[in-house]
């Protein structure tokens, strides 16, 4: 389940799933969040933006056991 906003030209990704038999070194049923917000090119041919993903160890509430964060680009490839 998720949501998304569009702000202007920044979008933002709102997600949360889960991950049945786990994550390595985590086999309990693990929730997710994981968040994006993207700043997309005035002419509409590429984004970039920020990534985070957190995991937490029970269903509802729980531990956070692993984060990752990173950037991501992309550029619409033309078609001839």
């Amino acid at each position: 389940m998720g949501a998304w906003k569009l702000m202007g030209n920044i979008v933002q990704i709102y997600h949360v799933g889960w991950t049945p038999g786990g994550i390595p070194g985590h086999p309990e049923s693990v929730r997710f969040v994981f968040t994006e917000t993207l700043t997309v090119s005035l002419n509409r041919n590429s984004y970039h933006g920020t990534v985070d993903q957190t995991f937490y160890d029970a269903p509802v509430g729980g531990n956070v056991v692993a984060r990752c964060s990173a950037t991501t680009h992309a550029t619409r490839l033309s078609v001839p």
